[in-house]
């Protein structure tokens, strides 16, 4: 880095004094100098009041823009996705030839051209813009002129020590570094390197099992623990690496051009400010909604209320019910086939099931006498129930044919996948409106106050789009545009009086496929179909991991499934290392878990008969509902958090590099298991079977104190293992903090420490 600051410092002289050699160029835009030496390696740079914030590798042997020939087959099943690219020909020897400055009705534009192989051409332009908060941006954009390569390569420098954060919602790994990830909007798979899970699912059906980086949400956005950071503009499929030990990044495109920018700050805090001033930001969740436990619960009336009334009976109330979920509105379903786990599922036919929850409205209205809200289900795909077996008012899946609402495969034909259903084409305005009416008419005019948005990833990439537009680059905006859907139904609601302003803004619904526009278009996010299991591939590992870079890349509100979803039974035989059912301890870590995030929602999980709930037995049922009254213990500095999401962009979730950003010493550290809540809350949820402790990397000059003990803890850049029973986590907080102190007082007035005294 020395060297690296030697020739900067150089450069600036040479340019701002005009004493360097001819080879050197520069222009500006706006704050933003871009400097080019052919004679010196980095060639390119690109600084910003001195500091260096973007600049091509130092090494002579990478070539800035490569050019790539490949052939690519796509195994598709379903919303699982497996690659199987070849090289054909490939071209890096990208030479710059000028630099140019072009005058704009708006900033200039620094635009530097060259030439690659077989007299095929590129530029790589760069223009400073602002926000609408003023932040000053650096948008680039390198295009290449050829009629033969169909892949672009953009290699640039780094740091060897810099260390890089985000890239999605990620749930195996915090530092990127080493890994090349892939910026795409798939199924996570099933197991995703629990092994012999993983390869067995992946051998049934391509992509199944998925891999440690298979996210539902493509976010191509990093921050760096140097304080610099870049977004790809571009949606086309693109990966993403820097070697373990180097000094190049390199993100390459299945396209010929691509778009980004570069984003400056002098914190990742407020990088990731003037990131979301772009993006956009989440609102305020309603006060209902995080002010006590939600339940996951199905199979009709009776059930829900069985449920309710031993809940009530054991605890001696329902006040800490806030909400029921009930993800089987639309009909009930086993779900069993070739390419799918066996299950509880969902019709999807969007109406109420009148034969499965029978005078809908009276049961709605008999809740909200207890303060008790009604939330559901959705997703944008359609099944064929002509075999269903019980009456129905309406079936979708024949109306969508008729009208030609539905994605077209390659071949003209209607794609078909999830169980014989198929998915809805959202460029085809009439079909987008169609779905829009479902959720206003049979969900919203039916009283009910949020839903689960699901999926969002299955946009096969060649299909036939209405409207004629590329699927490939569609395919990683589609869950967007299923956003903004459901945003616009519940606008349209108040436009037709079916909705009162106040009411609309009290509705929730959460999603876990999205891209970097998503935080405008859904309320809240939750992190999809976690195994039930331990582990940091598909378990409670990876929802603790899943929730902090969540935060990192602008999701600023995240939550998971208490317990877990996929539970896996083959044939009703529990075969060693392939089955999967919940069990006491998980479910009960989970709810420590879930009580430090911002919403706290059960899932009954694949199989609701073989999996642990919260009612399977007493003791489970009182460890729940404390947790839930634990969770409502901090929500004073949640409501405040969560407005500083809305007005910043900040996540409530924080990785502990985001809030020790000068620490190198903490940057250097595996801190996948703990985080900050805001800056006044440490939590560290055990995630190992058996285990009654955990390790905690605690930074220095702090005090600590542990919130259900009172014992200190001097911060010394060092790991302390800290004792963790069940239903005492570890919850840690600056002895200075007034928020701390506070947090305390509500667990002491509510007679939650108790648990913990002995």
């Amino acid at each position: 880095m020395m060297m690296y600051a030697l020739c900067l410092s150089s450069i600036i002289f040479s340019i701002l004094c005009g004493t360097n050699s001819a080879s050197v160029s520069s222009g500006t835009t706006g704050p933003y100098l871009v400097a080019w030496d052919a004679n010196s390696y980095p060639s390119v740079k690109v600084l910003r009041q001195n500091k260096l914030v973007w600049f091509s590798s130092p090494s002579p042997d990478d070539s800035i823009i490569t050019v790539v020939k490949e052939k690519e087959v796509v195994v598709q099943s379903g919303g699982d996705y497996n690659f199987d690219d070849t090289v054909i020909d490939e071209c890096s020897k990208a030479t710059f030839k000028s630099l140019n400055v072009v005058k704009t009705g708006g900033m200039p534009i620094v635009v530097l051209s060259g030439d690659l192989c077989n007299n095929d051409t590129f530029t790589l332009t760069f223009q400073s813009v602002a926000t609408i908060e003023n932040y000053m941006h650096l948008i680039f954009n390198v295009t290449v002129n050829t009629n033969y390569y169909n892949r672009l390569k953009l290699v640039y420098g780094c740091d060897e020590n810099e260390q890089f954060y985000g890239l999605g919602v990620q749930y195996t790994y915090l530092k990127m570094r080493g890994h090349r990830v892939p910026l795409f909007i798939s199924e996570q798979g099933v197991g995703r390197g629990v092994e012999p899970l993983t390869a067995i699912l992946n051998l049934i059906s391509a992509g199944a099992g998925g891999n440690h980086f298979t996210t539902y949400s493509r976010v191509p956005f990093y921050v760096t623990s140097l304080n610099r950071s870049l977004v790809i503009e571009s949606f086309e499929y693109a990966t993403f690496y820097v070697p373990v030990f180097g000094t190049s990044v390199t993100i390459e495109i299945n396209a010929t051009n691509i778009r980004g920018r570069i984003i400056t700050g002098d914190s990742p805090l407020h990088i990731l400010q003037s990131y979301t001033s772009y993006t956009g930001r989440m609102k305020p969740l309603p006060t209902w909604f995080h002010s006590g436990a939600i339940l996951g619960l199905q199979g009709g009336p009776k059930i829900v209320m069985d449920i309710l009334m031993s809940v009530n009976k054991t605890m001696g109330t329902l006040k800490d019910v806030v909400g029921v979920w009930l993800q089987d509105w639309s009909g009930q379903r086993n779900i069993s086939g070739k390419n799918d786990l066996p299950r509880t599922g969902v019709w999807w036919n969007w109406e109420i099931d009148q034969n499965h929850y029978p005078h809908w409205e009276d049961f709605v209205e008999n809740l909200a006498t207890m303060g008790i809200r009604v939330t559901t289900y959705i997703n944008p795909l359609l099944a064929n129930i002509t075999n269903r077996g019980t009456p129905f008012q309406h079936n979708y899946y024949d109306e969508g044919i008729s009208n030609n609402y539905f994605v077209k495969e390659s071949n003209g034909k209607v794609w078909s996948g999830y169980s014989n259903s198929t998915l809805v084409d959202l460029t085809n305005l009439q079909a987008y409106n169609w779905l829009k009416n479902m959720i206003i008419k049979n969900m919203l005019a039916n009283n009910i106050s949020g839903w689960m948005c699901d999926f969002g990833e299955s946009l096969p990439l060649d299909a036939l789009l209405f409207d004629g537009q590329s699927a490939s680059a569609f395919h990683n905006t589609y869950s967007a545009a299923w956003g903004k859907l459901n945003a616009e139904a519940i606008q349209d609601a108040v436009k037709m009086n079916l909705l009162s302003a106040k009411q609309a803004s009290e509705i929730v619904y959460f999603m876990r496929s999205g891209n970097m526009f998503s935080s405008t278009l859904t309320p809240l996010f939750w992190l999809g179909d976690q195994l039930v299991s331990w582990d940091h591939y598909d378990g409670l590992g990876s929802a603790i991991i899943g929730l902090i870079n969540s935060g990192m890349v602008g999701f600023s509100l995240t939550h998971s499934d208490i317990g877990g979803y996929t539970a896996i039974k083959v044939k009703n035989q529990r075969i060693p290392f392939v089955t999967y059912i919940r069990d006491k301890e998980l479910l009960m870590r989970w709810c420590e878990f879930s009580a430090f995030t911002v919403t706290y929602r059960s899932h009954q999980g694949t199989l609701p008969d073989e999996n642990w709930q919260f009612y399977s037995s007493t003791d489970t049922m009182k460890h729940f509902f404390r947790m839930s009254r634990v969770f409502v213990a901090w929500m004073f500095y949640r409501v405040s958090l969560i407005d500083v999401a809305t007005d910043k962009g900040w996540p409530v979730i924080r990785h502990m590099a985001f809030v020790y950003p000068g620490n190198t010493e903490l940057q250097a550290q595996d801190l996948r298991y703990q985080y900050m809540i805001g800056t006044e809350l440490l939590i560290a949820p055990v995630y190992k079977k058996g285990a009654n402790s955990v390790n905690v990397f605690l930074p220095q000059d702090t005090i600590w104190v542990h919130v259900w003990t009172n014992t200190t803890y001097n911060g010394q850049n060092k790991w302390l293992n800290i004792a963790a029973p069940m239903g005492c986590p570890v919850v840690l907080y600056p002895s200075s903090s007034t928020t701390g102190a506070q947090f305390v007082d509500n667990l002491i007035k509510e007679d939650l420490m108790q648990a913990c005294s002995n």
